[in-house]
């Protein structure tokens, strides 16, 4: 597993050890960039393989930037979850995980594309959508 060593970066997970000889826990990841500032490796870990942020929502929901995984329950009703603005590369898993025949709709914001075009998509029981932003095409 190669280690990048870059003078500026930040990011999260577990390092023990010191500058010469760094332990770090290899959970099968590709990539690891540690931050080093002087002598001192400081700051957080980030890999490839992160632990994907997950959000477990119950009603109307607005998606936030800081969202991965959204687990839309619509056991209580059927309900809407708007993306948020577009940003190149932004990628989100919504999964319909309720069990009572309530739809979840995904609604663009404003004037974005989803799927092709500026309109709601329906997802049903069980069903998931994985979505990732494009400048020019919109939310696929």
């Amino acid at each position: 597993m190669p280690v990048h060593v870059q003078e500026g970066t930040t990011a999260g997970g577990e390092l023990s050890g010191t500058y010469a000889s760094p332990s770090i826990d290899d959970n099968a990841l590709d990539d690891i960039y540690i931050n080093v500032t002087g002598d001192a490796m400081t700051g957080t870990l980030t890999t490839v393989g992160r632990i994907k942020n997950t959000t477990r929502v119950i009603t109307t929901y607005t998606v936030l930037i800081t969202d991965d995984v959204i687990f839309a329950n619509t056991d209580g009703s059927a309900w809407t979850a708007t993306l948020p603005a577009g940003v190149e590369g932004q990628t989100f898993k919504i999964i319909n995980s309720g069990s009572s025949s309530n739809n979840l709709t995904i609604a663009p914001d404003g004037a974005e594309h989803l799927l092709g075009a500026n309109s709601n998509f329906t997802l049903s029981d069980g069903e998931a959508l994985i979505i990732t932003y494009n400048a020019t095409d919109g939310w696929y």
